[in-house]
Parts: structure tokens; sequence; C-alpha cells
């Protein structure tokens, strides 16, 4: 492949392929972009108004078997992956989606797909606009391009609930309201001052 970036079909078949070599069960709780991208196959959303290509599969579980993990590598390293750990917990592991989200957090499972030794939820839209704003609150440590992929995210997903980013629902408000300066942040991205 020899790709930064991957569709959501490119994935499947990398998840295959590790599913085959896996002889454990393991689960994936998607988060981030791969969890957008199912949302948006699964609710057809048109690529247009969601993403429709990611770097990696961030999962929220723990660590993986050194033997799953190398699996995932090697996958990586065959494909030529520009990140060959392309299935990953870094999110998780540095904390950075806190508990309290995850603890209200719905997951859906992704049940178009079979896998033998594989189990795929992800974040239903409600709760991956919580985790997308609090990444926008949390990335002043990280580079312009993550936010702005954060900030991409946090529109598509407004689109898709019909809410005008120049009048926000009560709802949404109360999620930005959270995290303060995140609603600074994402109206400077939307009226172009980003």
């Amino acid at each position: 492949m020899n790709l930064e970036l991957l569709t959501l079909d490119e994935f499947i078949r990398l998840l295959h392929e590790l599913d085959k070599r896996i002889d454990c069960k393991i689960t994936i709780k998607a988060i981030g972009g791969f969890s957008l991208m199912l949302n948006s196959q699964v609710l057809k959303i048109s690529p247009i108004d969601a993403r429709f290509m990611s770097g990696d599969i961030d999962t929220f579980t723990p660590d993986y078997s050194a033997e799953v993990d190398r699996q995932i590598v090697m996958i990586g390293k065959e494909q030529r992956l520009e990140s060959v750990m392309w299935l990953n917990n870094d999110w998780a592991a540095t904390r950075m989606y806190i508990d309290e989200l995850i603890n209200e957090a719905t997951w859906l499972d992704y049940d178009r797909e079979k896998f033998e030794h594989i189990e795929l939820f992800y974040l239903n839209l409600e709760s991956l606009l919580k985790l997308k704003v609090r990444a926008l609150y949390v990335n002043d440590a990280m580079n312009k391009k993550a936010r702005l992929n954060d900030l991409k995210d946090v529109e598509s997903i407004l689109s898709y609930f019909k809410e005008d980013a120049n009048n926000l629902s009560a709802k949404v408000l109360e999620v930005f309201d959270r995290f303060p300066g995140s609603l600074d942040i994402f109206q400077a991205y939307f009226s172009g001052n980003y």
C-alpha cells in the first residue's frame, strides 16, 4: 500500500489479515478517525461530510499481547504503511481521553464484517463528539495538523446532527462548555481564522 492514510476498506482488509494470523480473541474499541469512518458507513454519511481516511486505528483497550503487537507491526511493514503500529492504544495509554468520557460512552458493535478472533466496537456519534471536543481542549501539546483533523471531525459530526456552527443547540454547547477554550478554537476554525 505504501500509504500514510488508509480508507475504511483498506483497514478492514488489514483487520482480516490480522484475524488470520492470531490465535487469541482481541477486542477493538475504536475511537478517533476510524470510529468516524465506521459511523459514516453505517449511517450513510457522504465522505464529503465525514472523514474517509485515517492514519491508524486508535483503540481504547488495554495492551495486546506481544504476539498480537508483533503481527500488527509485521502487517504494517509488509504493506509499507507509514505507521507500522496501524492498530494501537496510544491515546488510551496517555489518558488523553479521560475515564469520565469513556464511562459515559456508547459503544456499538460493528457487525458488517465477520472475524474469528476480533470483536470490533466503535463509538456512537454523540460519544465521539465529546471525545473530539476534548481533543481540541488538550491538543495544545500536539501539532496543528492533529488539531485540524479534530476540528474537521467535529464539523462533520455537527453537520450530521444538522447543527448550525453559528447557532449551536444548548445540548452541543453543553459539550463545549465542559472543556474551556474548545468552543473558541472551533469558532476560529469555522470563521476561517484558525
